[in-house]
């Protein structure tokens, strides 16, 4: 299998883990491994619609006017709608973040998703 580097900026906040419950950013490094042409192109569209943006889960945002109301159990964010991506997932962990990246992929792939030198999430389906 083809393998093809990808990093991008991002922030996110996990309201149900402490430690992550404040937003923080991550230059993500992203792996994919595919013999499908197609699913870099797919890549390389989706890291762009990430890079750059605050990821929130879809089901705790609101839009207001220019702004996207963020809110979960511990207050919330106003965040202006250009610099957010609300991400189709229960929550913005890696592991929902590299399930997004991965969806609309033919198999076979796999998809890694570093947050720190050691801390990866693995999405792949395929032989």
């Amino acid at each position: 299998m083809a393998k093809v580097e990808y990093s991008f900026s991002a922030c996110h906040f996990i309201p149900m883990l402490h430690k992550c419950s404040r937003m923080h950013g991550h230059r993500y490094r992203l792996v994919v491994h595919t013999d499908v042409p197609e699913n870099l192109d797919a890549v390389q569209r989706v890291v762009a619609q990430l890079d750059g943006k605050v990821l929130a889960p879809e089901a705790l945002c609101r839009r207001e006017g220019d702004k996207v109301v963020v809110s979960f159990e511990d207050g919330e964010y106003h965040i202006p709608a250009e610099h957010i991506f609300m991400l189709p997932s229960p929550n913005a962990t890696a592991e929902c973040i590299a399930s997004h990246i991965a969806r609309g992929l033919r198999p076979p792939y796999r998809v890694m998703l570093f947050e720190g030198p050691r801390q990866a999430a693995v999405v792949e389906e395929g032989p």
